[in-house]
């Protein structure tokens, strides 16, 4: 026996649907009967479980097997932006991806029927590529786009990118340093309503540091030593405190400053600006995206 029978009927003189036949236990007497009443059929070997069914010229009809679509991608591991080729990527194909970039993707294959596929991601992280490419079977493939380090340098940049470009990317950047700077900044969980308070108590002390008096930093001195009889500290040097702090408010606020004046010095590349933010150590923070259309060489 060779396997199950799959029996077509035309539908609207155009397509054909297709019911399964359980395997008979006379094959060739089935097949007898079925050309007998001019029924169009196919067996379908037992040991394929995918396949597509191909009409012949005369009318006849071919099991096919759908096989597994030749190639690799030449890189799975790249860096923002660079280069990666699917070899003879044959047109019609979808390629649907998944990760910080989500894109669907028709490759026309410039007009011709396969062509390779080039192209690079500028986002950071970990993708999954489904390719579907009738009559294949789908594909599944990971690639791994890595933050780059302070010194990487340039690659071969990719004739089709999915993802920010450089001007977008430069923007994604400097609002990640503006978090990150602001996380920094709110690491002692003050609210943002007793920071307005806190500016006045600069205000204060430094007024105590240039000779003069304040009640409100009197106040304050005599609330601790109430709270904790152990505190000690005059008005100068609980002034001397309150402006060491605001000083580092000041350096983390001119470290943000230094970070994005930098940004905005760095060329139009995605690598050199993503390099900034890995030289002062900032994580790039991105939102889904998604990219929809059709996907060949400009």
């Amino acid at each position: 026996m060779v396997g199950i029978f799959l029996t077509l009927k035309r539908v609207q003189g155009s397509g054909y649907v297709a019911q399964t036949t359980m395997q008979p236990p006379d094959e060739a007497a089935q097949a007898a009967l079925f050309r007998e009443k001019g029924i169009p059929f196919v067996v379908i070997p037992l040991d394929e479980h995918s396949g597509w069914v191909e009409m012949q010229p005369e009318g006849a009809f071919t099991f096919r097997p759908r096989g597994e679509l030749p190639g690799e991608f030449s890189k799975t591991e790249l860096l923002p932006g660079e280069e990666t080729t699917f070899p003879n990527l044959p047109a019609g194909t979808k390629i649907h991806v998944q990760g910080p970039v989500s894109a669907m993707l028709d490759w026309d294959a410039d007009g011709e029927e396969k062509k390779d596929a080039s192209f690079g991601i500028t986002l950071p992280g970990t993708y999954r590529f489904i390719v579907e490419s009738f009559p294949f079977e789908r594909r599944l493939f990971d690639i791994t786009v890595a933050m780059p380090s302070a010194d990487a340098r340039s690659v071969e940049q990719a004739e089709t990118v999915i993802g920010p470009d450089a001007a977008q990317m430069r923007e994604l950047a400097k609002y990640s340093a503006m978090r990150f700077f602001v996380q920094a900044a709110e690491n002692d969980k003050v609210p943002a309503t007793l920071r307005a308070m806190y500016v006045r108590k600069l205000e204060e002390a430094k007024a105590v540091l240039a000779g003069g008096t304040s009640a409100f930093i009197e106040a304050e001195i005599a609330t601790r030593k109430e709270a904790d009889p152990t505190f000690q500290a005059t008005p100068q040097q609980w002034a001397e405190v309150i402006v060491g702090m605001a000083a580092q408010s000041d350096q983390i606020e001119l470290q943000r400053m230094r970070v994005s004046a930098e940004l905005d010095a760095a060329p139009a590349d995605v690598l050199a600006i993503l390099g900034v933010l890995a030289k002062h150590k900032i994580a790039l923070e991105t939102s889904p995206t998604s990219t929809n259309g059709t996907w060949a060489p400009m």
